[in-house]
């Protein structure tokens, strides 16, 4: 076995072993792994790093004599299989680290999201592991900043319902206290009344007895006094108990209005929270979660109902160089206006999303493939005709994109999703600015 198939195949198994183990892959985890292997001992005892190779050798980049420094880069274009298994373990590992960012889109807010934006074109750009290791920094940077604003913003929420929640014990207090208030009121009112029957029920029996009038008159003009007293003087609790009581009544309204507005405040703050969850900031419409949530609907009214629909896959040819050659503020400002010509393409009733990067998924609901294909078609007609100027200079835009119907089998979001997307790679596979129909 030659020295390149020998290299081949142990790169293949060291990365089935990552891939079963589940560890971490970067540069530096590959480079140990392949330089521990016996069956590669030769190579970097004999290898010379200062040697320029023919494509199908090895690549030295570092110029060190250390099997762990030396084997920087390892070329495998002559072995179809090894760059088969190669580009397929990349593009899940890509997917797998843009399905992240996108899950954290939803908790991310300002510089979040801006650097999740910036580390999501990177990611984009890359079509090779070692492209990506080179962002692995930046990843993890990127999501541990996102985590921990989220974090915060959690604290912040958790803090406020702990402060509402103080304010509503204090609340149950006020009226703990007015209840108390109301039945020591009730006592004193009963006491009141038995005072007023007490004195009443003397005076009957100072009428009836044999007392001369005069002192008859005495006794009962007494009596008269002390209860005119006693009802001057409940007269004058009552009003006092009145007029805190107002108050009191006053306070817990205004603490009520209180309440409500803030309320209100995290209601309207939650709302729009949930608006901007669903929201591509860049290209203004709905982003990968909003779609989720739709497809899912779409397939269970599918299955319940019967109601049909298709799915529109779009993807910007050549976005990397158009990023490359005229910036990503460019490329940005392509993607918005895409946005908009493919949504003023649409109905009211089809659904629009951002399912990542360049590409933009379209819901139709009640279509069959063939509506779907003019659709598709008049788009992609609109975009090839379309001039995208930036600073005065044309730049050249088309689409690609992928068509399916759901079909009685379509289980899963994924499985419609699969369709179109092979759809659209036979687009570009065949030439771009197509549109392709599975």
């Amino acid at each position: 076995m030659g020295s390149l198939d020998l290299l081949s195949e142990a790169i293949i198994e060291t990365l089935k072993e990552f891939s079963s183990e589940k560890r971490a892959l970067t540069v530096f985890s590959l480079r140990r792994a392949l330089s521990a292997r016996k069956e590669l001992s030769h190579l970097f005892r004999d290898s010379d790093p200062d040697r320029n190779h023919e494509a199908g050798t090895v690549e030295f980049t570092d110029g060190s004599t250390s099997p762990l420094k030396t084997l920087a880069r390892v070329s495998l274009r002559n072995d179809k299989n090894s760059q088969k298994f190669d580009f397929s373990l990349f593009r899940k590992i890509r997917g797998t680290l843009q399905q992240i960012l996108t899950e954290l889109e939803p908790i991310s807010r300002d510089e979040s999201l801006t650097r999740l934006s910036e580390v999501e074109r990177y990611i984009q750009a890359c079509h090779a592991l070692d492209a990506l290791a080179d962002h692995d920094e930046d990843i993890v940077g990127t999501v541990k900043m996102t985590v921990d604003k989220a974090v915060e913003q959690i604290n912040a929420a958790h803090d406020f319902l702990a402060e509402l929640s103080e304010d509503l014990m204090s609340m149950e207090k006020q009226l703990f206290s007015y209840q108390t208030e109301n039945r020591e009121t009730f006592k004193l009112q009963g006491q009141f009344c038995d005072n007023l029957l007490t004195h009443t029920a003397e005076m009957h029996q100072a009428v009836s007895s044999s007392r001369g009038i005069e002192d008859t008159r005495n006794f009962i003009a007494s009596k008269l006094s002390l209860i005119g007293k006693a009802i001057e003087m409940k007269q004058m609790e009552d009003e006092t108990r009145l007029q805190q009581a107002d108050s009191r009544i006053a306070e817990l309204q205004l603490n009520m209005r209180c309440y409500n507005e803030q309320i209100l405040k995290v209601t309207e703050r939650a709302n729009a929270l949930e608006k901007e969850a669903l929201l591509d900031s860049l290209m203004e419409i709905h982003n990968r979660r909003a779609y989720d949530i739709e497809i899912r609907e779409c397939l269970r009214n599918f299955h319940k109902q019967g109601k049909i629909f298709s799915l529109l896959l779009i993807d910007v040819d050549h976005f990397k160089s158009i990023n490359d050659k005229y910036g990503h503020r460019a490329g940005d400002k392509c993607l918005q206006e895409i946005a908009k010509i493919v949504g003023a393409s649409l109905r009211k009733t089809d659904f629009l999303a951002r399912y990542g990067g360049e590409e933009l998924v379209a819901i139709l609901p009640g279509s069959t493939s063939a509506d779907a294909r003019n659709i598709a078609e008049k788009i992609r007609g609109r975009i090839d005709k379309t001039r995208f100027y930036y600073q005065e200079e044309v730049i050249p835009l088309t689409i690609s994109l992928g068509v399916t119907e759901v079909a009685p089998e379509d289980t899963e979001p994924e499985m419609p999703f699969v369709r179109v997307d092979e759809a659209m790679y036979q687009a570009k596979k065949g030439g771009r600015n197509k549109v392709c129909v599975i």
